[in-house]
């Protein structure tokens, strides 16, 4: 609508130039016609003045008129002579009148000529004003018309001004960028369309959701179980009591056959010191070659007065306690459980180095003890799953973004047109044996 009523007004301020143009070429034309016409009657007035003042200079020489001239005396040869010049004369009067005739006539021709080229003039314009109106109209034609009635409205393609696309180009390389930084901030960049901003505004919720739950289960949850297994771990385990029970089962019997004992059960021995002391050696707490050897500052740091853990954490400060809480979970830490049921060294059969690992005893705490460390691992575990959704939307946002960007971009130089605009049609007649008619319809891309 902006288009035609544009088209409309330059149209009629063309006409109305035209006119003005034409009214200004009119009135010089007939201004010069006016001025050449009376420059023609003072040019012809003077020749006329001119022969009568010679008429008069004549009479005043004592010449008769014309009209009282005598008839030619043969005698008088200047008679003759004077008779012939007035004939003359008078016949100068007469082309000078039929030139005057003539020359009004070329005027009156001129003004006409002037009034002719002012019509064309008028005629041009307001053809040009009619032509402009046409172009302002939507064309029509048969083959469209007939289209339209064969497959329904056609939506028109159209070309969009420069002035329309100013301000609406979206970068699909910043589009991208954002969504890869922030998934759906490429999709709300670019807008257009409410799809486009649904998109958007699902990939925002989804990156929240998925921080917000990796939030509330690896880092919430997590630390909540790890509290809970270690406050459980601290009232019911102790480390006196089960360097008691080791050596009680040493005293037994297993001194005679400490290297079987030692491979079975001390495996881990080093790594649980390390992470009392720091270092394995300290307080005698660990050593190589022997087992319980030089290891008095140990004995008097947990074995001579067993305490629940907690205690024992409060008097000696552990280098590295969650190595401790997960070492105790092992069987071989069993006999520090406050409910341990243990067993007899003889029923470990360290005689037989082909013998299977008898476990040294049974606690319900620690099962549950394992338990609970089970689903504080899991939810460290689930870590993983939300970092590979965090990943797969981003990347997810990314793509979308850009070719939301490139579909965007398309549609400020045109249009999209009706699906049926791609389908074509073609035939032909076949001449032969079996002469025919084919149709052919096909999918243009």
């Amino acid at each position: 609508a902006a288009e035609e009523k544009a088209a409309l007004e330059k149209a009629e301020a063309d006409k109305k130039a035209a006119e003005e143009k034409a009214a200004l070429e009119k009135a010089e034309a007939d201004k010069k016609a006016a001025t050449d016409t009376t420059a023609t009657a003072e040019a012809k007035g003077d020749s006329l003045t001119a022969v009568s003042n010679a008429q008069t200079d004549s009479a005043t020489a004592g010449e008769p008129p014309q009209d009282s001239l005598a008839p030619i005396d043969s005698r008088n040869p200047y008679e003759a002579m004077d008779r012939e010049e007035v004939a003359a004369m008078d016949s100068m009067r007469r082309e000078d009148s039929l030139q005057i005739a003539r020359d009004s006539i070329a005027l009156h021709q001129m003004k006409q000529d002037s009034i002719a080229y002012a019509e064309q003039i008028k005629n041009d314009s307001i053809k040009a004003y009619e032509d402009s109106v046409k172009a302002a109209q939507p064309p029509t034609s048969s083959a469209s018309i007939s289209r339209r009635d064969l497959l329904g409205p056609v939506k028109v393609s159209k070309v969009n001004s420069l002035d329309e696309m100013k301000g609406r180009y979206k970068s699909p390389r910043k589009a991208m960028f954002m969504s890869l930084v922030i998934p759906g901030s490429g999709q709300l960049y670019i807008g257009g369309s409410t799809f486009t901003y649904v998109r958007g505004a699902v990939y925002l919720a989804l990156e929240a959701a998925l921080w917000g739950t990796w939030y509330y289960y690896s880092i919430h949850k997590y630390d909540k179980q790890v509290n809970r297994y270690k406050k459980f771990a601290k009232q019911h385990f102790s480390i006196g009591r089960y360097e008691q029970g080791m050596r009680d089962l040493y005293d037994a019997d297993a001194v005679n056959y400490e290297a079987e004992f030692r491979t079975r059960y001390f495996g881990s021995r080093e790594t649980f010191c390390e992470g009392i002391f720091g270092n394995a050696n300290m307080h005698g707490c660990y050593d190589r070659t022997q087992l319980f050897h030089n290891d008095g500052e140990y004995v008097n740091d947990f074995v001579r007065n067993p305490t629940s853990l907690e205690k024992e954490m409060s008097k000696i400060k552990f280098d590295d306690a969650s190595t401790v809480f997960q070492q105790i979970a092992g069987e071989n830490y069993v006999l520090g459980w406050d409910d341990v049921e243990g067993v007899s060294v003889s029923t470990l059969a360290l005689e037989d180095p082909n013998s299977e690992t008898v476990p040294l005893g049974t606690s319900d705490h620690q099962k549950e003890y394992r338990s609970m460390r089970g689903r504080a691992n899991d939810y460290a575990d689930m870590q993983a799953w939300f970092f590979g959704g965090i990943i797969l939307n981003h990347i997810v946002s990314a793509i979308d973004a850009a070719f939301s960007a490139n579909a965007h971009n398309k549609v400020l130089y045109e249009e999209e047109l009706s699906w049926y605009h791609k389908l074509h049609f073609d035939g032909g007649f076949v001449l032969g044996d079996s002469p025919g008619v084919n149709l052919i319809a096909y999918w243009g891309f």
